[in-house]
């Protein structure tokens, strides 16, 4: 089910409410995120603490002599991720 409200619903609703229902979306996505980051930090921690994972930051070479800033394979969430983990 691609939706509960049928957007010919929402295209009805007066403007207000309409900012709102996106308002509400946004602020979902980002728990959504945050909730993921959490997760992902979790077992980041958890890979680091049993020796799976190495400390680092994004200017460190990576096993491709690349390192964070200019390795394609690393995006922006992973750089976030592993900035966090230096705190």
């Amino acid at each position: 089910m691609l939706c509960r409200i049928p957007l010919q619903h929402i295209e009805s609703l007066p403007e207000d409410q309409k900012v709102s229902i996106i308002e509400i979306v946004k602020h979902r996505l980002i728990e959504d995120r945050r909730d993921l980051l959490v997760q992902n930090i979790k077992e980041a921690r958890e890979e680091y603490s049993r020796s799976e994972a190495r400390r680092g930051t994004v200017d460190d070479p990576d096993s491709t002599g690349l390192c964070g800033r200019c390795n394609p394979r690393m995006d922006t969430a992973t750089r976030v991720f592993w900035s966090l983990l230096q705190n």
